[in-house]
C-alpha cells in the first residue's frame, strides 16, 4: 500500500488489518497482542522525502553485480534490492544478507 494510501487509512485501520491477517495465518490468539507498534518509514522526516509519498515499484531482481571495478573486492552490498530474487522484500533481504555474509567470509556465493 503506497504511503499516501496508508496515511489516508490511518494507523488504527492499518493495525486492525495487520492483526486480521495474522489471525488468518496464526489463529484467533493473534488478535490479542500484548502490544503493537506501527512504524511507517515513509512518514518519518529523518528517513524519507516527499518522493517517498508516491507509489513506486521495487527494484527488478537481477544477477548483475551491484559493485564493479576496483571496489568489487572491497565493498559488499547487502540490501534487499541487491537480491537476485525477491528484491525489495524481506525475503530478498534475507537472501542478500546470506550472500553478503558468504562473500565476506570467503565462501562461494
Amino acid at each position: 500500500m503506497p504511503a499516501d494510501q496508508r496515511a489516508a487509512v490511518g494507523d488504527e485501520a492499518l493495525k486492525s488489518a495487520c492483526l486480521a491477517q495474522f489471525a488468518r495465518i496464526f489463529g484467533e490468539e493473534a488478535l490479542k497482542p500484548r502490544s503493537t507498534l506501527l512504524k511507517d518509514w515513509a512518514a518519518d522526516p529523518l528517513t524519507a522525502t516527499s518522493a517517498d509519498q508516491v507509489a513506486g515499484s521495487h527494484e527488478a531482481s537481477s544477477e548483475r553485480p551491484w559493485v564493479e571495478g576496483v571496489w568489487c573486492q572491497r565493498l559488499v552490498m547487502a540490501g534487499s534490492e541487491t537480491s537476485c530474487s525477491e528484491a525489495g522484500y524481506l525475503a530478498g533481504a534475507v537472501l542478500a544478507g546470506h550472500r553478503a555474509a558468504d562473500a565476506v567470509l570467503g565462501a562461494k556465493p
